[in-house]
């Protein structure tokens, strides 16, 4: 089942913020693909897992801000994580 969460906003190597629609609950785990919009260095895609520490909903009501710590990620994705970082 693959859907969209939300949209990436700030992207660190330990963790990230997201922008969703929905609410995403605080203490959850995810197994996440983090899909590029536009491929950098033949980076599409980045797969990982992360818990989100934190959630709040944006002040217009209808959108979440959401915040995530990365807890798993393979060497070969944190590589891929490293090179996108360096493009953005």
């Amino acid at each position: 089942n693959q859907q969209s969460l939300g949209r990436v906003v700030d992207l660190t190597a330990d963790g990230f913020m997201l922008f969703s629609e929905t609410a995403v609950t605080a203490d959850s785990v995810w197994d996440l693909r983090l899909v590029c919009a536009h491929p950098v260095a033949d980076i599409r895609e980045i797969h990982l897992g992360a818990d989100c520490l934190w959630s709040r909903p944006g002040a217009d009501g209808q959108h979440c801000w959401s915040g995530f710590h990365i807890i798993d990620l393979a060497d070969d994705q944190a590589a891929a994580l490293a090179i996108l970082l360096e493009h953005i």
